[in-house]
């Protein structure tokens, strides 16, 4: 009987082992993955000027060709981005843009930046060139460390201080107006060949140097001028030369600009002096010089060549002038019998025709 339960009890042990050694083991918790490291994501920024790449798709444009050549996604929006690639591209000239590309990390530090110039014959030559370029900052997908999240720091409740009593501003510091934007002034320095008739005898030409200015008001601007017109010989007997010199101050308005061309009509003031010889007379007879005002009607057309360098323009100018003299002195000639013969008199209207170059700074 004994050795009856001694047998039940070895074998009652023998199938719990058995049972715990065939029994599934019950799997642990793994810890939660506590990595913060992702693949980096680029924010793509436009800044002023890129009028020339809004022509050519934009933004849009220039992601989806950056990320067909990838092969991956690339661009997200600015707040969740590791990254920003910030671009500005300027129209050189029709065929050639200059692109300026910055990278910048979270902070908006620069950490490496490019300046290519782009042929853009055509907009999707240019735009797959700028993804190529764009493409070579990105490279390989990078991985990144996200930052971690910033926990608010409770701030105590304190009560608010009793507000202050604020004397009433007297009339006189009332607060001043806001100042007007900067004035922009611009010149144009100019030299232009001139014709006319009515002040030397016949049909002359010369030579005309000055300088436009503009102020920032619109359509108005300023003409300061000189011109010098070669020795003109009368024909008489005697035979005298005139020779003219004479400076003016113009004030323009423009009143029409069609394309590149432009109308502006003028008025001011000439003033200068006729001076006369008479070599034939002989060594004695001197030089004599009479003053000369007269008040200009101008009206004038340009053509805008276009930009040739930054800040520098070129413009046709041609100019056609009606003159009316305030002062015409008479140069006379006294003969061997004491009778006084006239020479030569400006008439009262001086007709003038001019064709130059201006230089535009602006």
């Amino acid at each position: 009987m004994a050795r009856s339960r001694v047998l039940l009890v070895c074998m009652a042990v023998l199938a719990s082992v058995a049972r715990a050694a065939n029994a599934e083991p019950t799997p642990a918790h793994a810890p939660e993955s506590t990595s913060l490291e992702h693949v980096a994501r680029f924010a793509l920024v436009l800044n002023e000027p890129r009028a020339a790449l809004e022509e050519c798709g934009g933004k849009a444009a220039v992601q989806t060709s950056v990320e067909r050549r990838l092969e991956r996604e690339v661009f997200t929006d600015e707040a969740a981005a590791d990254a920003s690639l910030v671009i500005s591209v300027d129209r050189v000239s029709e065929a050639l843009w200059q692109a300026h590309i910055s990278e910048r990390d979270r902070t908006g530090t620069e950490v490496g930046h490019r300046e290519v110039a782009i042929d853009a014959d055509d907009c999707e030559k240019g735009v797959e060139t700028l993804a190529i370029i764009l493409a070579i900052m990105v490279g390989p997908p990078r991985m990144v460390v996200r930052p971690a999240p910033v926990v608010p720091v409770p701030v105590p409740e304190t009560e608010p201080p009793p507000p202050r009593k604020v004397a009433p501003e007297p009339a006189a510091a009332a607060k001043k107006p806001a100042l007007p934007p900067e004035s922009r002034w611009s010149f144009a320095p100019a030299a232009a060949m001139i014709a006319g008739s009515g002040v030397l005898p016949g049909v002359s030409w010369g030579i005309e140097g000055g300088v436009a200015v503009y102020p920032p008001l619109d359509r108005i601007s300023f003409i300061a001028r000189a011109q010098l017109w070669p020795p003109r010989s009368t024909g008489t007997r005697p035979e005298v030369d005139l020779e003219r010199f004479s400076a003016g101050l113009l004030a323009c308005r423009r009143m029409a600009r069609v394309d590149t061309a432009s109308f502006t009509l003028c008025t001011g003031l000439d003033g200068g002096w006729l001076s006369a010889s008479a070599p034939s007379i002989g060594r004695s007879s001197k030089g004599v010089s009479r003053i000369l005002f007269d008040v200009p009607f101008e009206a004038r057309g340009a053509v805008d060549l276009g930009s040739f360098h930054r800040g520098i323009r070129l413009e046709v100018i041609v100019a056609a002038q009606f003159a009316v003299l305030l002062q015409r002195d008479r140069f006379t000639f006294e003969n061997r019998m004491g009778r006084e013969v006239p020479l030569y008199r400006p008439a009262p209207v001086a007709l003038t025709g001019t064709f130059g170059l201006a230089v535009h700074f602006f």
